[in-house]
């Protein structure tokens, strides 16, 4: 988030960084952060843009806090690991490959704030040490919130209607290929709405539409990668 350097950022940089996050999701994956640190959202846009400004300037909502929300969905826990063979492609042949395929753009791009809707390639990072392609995913949840209940009249009949919050939950694929290993590694965020086998089939289609295999690599067990 804060570049190559780590830098600090200031809270007009921090603000335009929330911003570039609402551009790109929309407000409802920050409404989750949010409410993490009771910070009040709003009844409208306006109040949702005046609430975050004013949480940055005293301090409640800080670029630490910002970071670590963003990097809880990309680090390495809570997720399903799959091993596999690595691919027989030579690494030296790699970067070419990439450079040839129609996901290039993505090569060395910076962190993606975007979870569409379907599993889409959001970034790629190559270098000396391995491969990282990373999907990105965003689904909606619903939490009961009984306080929003309500009884209503209809006709000669009272109907009791129970509400729920909507809830927008980001999700991350990845494949992991360290050149050093004989073993890769497809890693899926635990979320009950993700097809693990659907997902798997993406990233193979993928990886197999870079050239770096002709089919699925076969599955390993863990004692068979170590």
């Amino acid at each position: 988030m804060t570049g190559d350097d780590d830098r600090a950022l200031t809270k007009e940089d921090l603000k335009d960084q929330v911003r570039t996050i609402i551009l790109s999701q929309g407000n409802h994956f920050i409404k989750e952060l949010l409410r993490q640190h009771s910070i009040k959202i709003g009844t409208t846009k306006k109040d949702f843009a005046k609430n975050i400004a004013d949480a940055i300037e005293d301090g409640t909502l800080t670029q630490e806090k910002i970071e670590t929300w963003l990097e809880e969905v990309e680090g390495w826990g809570n997720q399903h690991l799959y091993l596999f063979e690595a691919p027989t492609v030579a690494t030296a042949e790699v970067d070419g490959l990439l450079a040839d395929s129609d996901h290039k753009n993505l090569v060395g791009k910076g962190q993606s704030f975007d979870f569409p809707e379907e599993l889409t390639l959001s970034s790629i990072v190559c270098d000396a040490v391995g491969l990282s392609l990373i999907w990105h995913l965003g689904k909606e949840g619903w939490d009961r919130a009984k306080s929003k209940d309500y009884v209503k009249k209809i006709g000669l009949d009272r109907y009791r209607f129970g509400a729920y919050r909507q809830r927008m939950d980001r999700s991350v694929v990845r494949f992991e290929w360290r050149f050093a290993d004989k073993h890769c590694a497809i890693l899926i965020h635990r979320n009950k709405d993700i097809d693990h086998d659907q997902a798997m089939a993406i990233v193979w289609e993928v990886v197999q539409g870079f050239g770096l295999c002709e089919k699925p690599c076969a599955r390993l067990s863990l004692s068979e990668a170590v």
